[in-house]
């Protein structure tokens, strides 16, 4: 059993995507542009632009204050994109969605004891409003955040107070959980920490990157916090086996081919106790 789960929040917890599908066809709506779906997808490609530079090292706010003026740019508009910014902020304030299941996950952590740690980029108002507003913030040992700390994710720096804040926390005792390749997954690795790559889509991994596992569900998380010694699922890039989204019992998969450390799984599964078993056989 693990003893700490640092948690992202966006798209981890709280549905980050939902409410920023409503405020930027808003903006846009209310900006004359006809044509929503075009214009949401040019703001999210100039958005993704946005915060690779910042998780590069970027500073954070004259950034973001050129999202929307490159956007309506792009689509032959004059704006102030400023006063979009800040409008578009304080939409943020009152996103409150949670991903189904999430408050679910966060109680049963809680009742098994682990100390549970919020890791997120953004900015410390909107962060808060939102844990708050969607009923989460008990469920936090402690909340830390990007722009409080001065180093996004996946800047090995962000992880270095956490790591004061918890002096026993180890590599074996620990899970950096997110559903950010480039920021959750590589901020783990860049910090010396195990991670999960929380993939509900089931999206490519078309990156070099390779989290210690995957999932698709919190019920898969909690398997990993709760039930599987270090010393059995050590870094083994592990695509997790046993309970599916359901809860229900299914068979194990491996990882690609491609992958150079491929770990053969097998898995065996008690539908009376609902718990999966993964077993290492071999390495390729």
């Amino acid at each position: 059993m693990k003893k700490y789960a640092i948690l992202d929040l966006d798209d981890t917890l709280l549905d980050f995507k939902r409410g920023e599908t409503v405020g930027i066809q808003r903006i846009l709506q209310e900006n004359g542009v006809s044509d929503l779906t075009a214009g949401f997808q040019t703001y999210l490609q100039i958005n993704h632009d946005v915060w690779t530079q910042i998780e590069h090292g970027a500073a954070r706010e004259p950034l973001l204050a050129t999202r929307f003026t490159r956007t309506f740019a792009a689509l032959g508009y004059h704006v102030d994109g400023q006063r979009l910014e800040q409008q578009y902020s304080q939409m943020l304030d009152q996103n409150f969605y949670t991903l189904a299941g999430a408050t679910d996950f966060l109680a049963n952590l809680n009742r098994h004891g682990l100390t549970v740690v919020a890791g997120t980029n953004g900015t410390k108002s909107i962060q808060l409003n939102r844990l708050a507003g969607a009923q989460l913030t008990a469920y936090f040992d402690r909340i830390f955040i990007s722009e409080d700390i001065g180093f996004d994710k996946p800047d090995a720096r962000f992880f270095t107070p956490i790591r004061q804040h918890y002096p026993d926390m180890t590599v074996a005792n620990t899970l950096m959980i997110g559903d950010r390749l480039q920021s959750d997954i590589l901020g783990a690795q860049n910090a010396g920490l195990d991670s999960v790559w929380f993939n509900p889509t089931h999206a490519n991994n078309s990156t070099t990157l390779h989290p210690t596992y995957e999932v698709a569900s919190y019920a898969q998380i909690t398997q990993l916090l709760l039930a599987y010694p270090h010393s059995i699922l050590s870094t083994s890039n592990a695509v997790i086996a046993g309970l599916g989204s359901d809860g229900r019992c299914k068979n194990a998969n491996s990882r690609s081919a491609s992958h150079s450390r491929l770990g053969i799984i097998t898995a065996a599964c008690s539908s009376s106790l609902s718990v999966g078993v993964i077993i290492m056989v071999s390495w390729s």
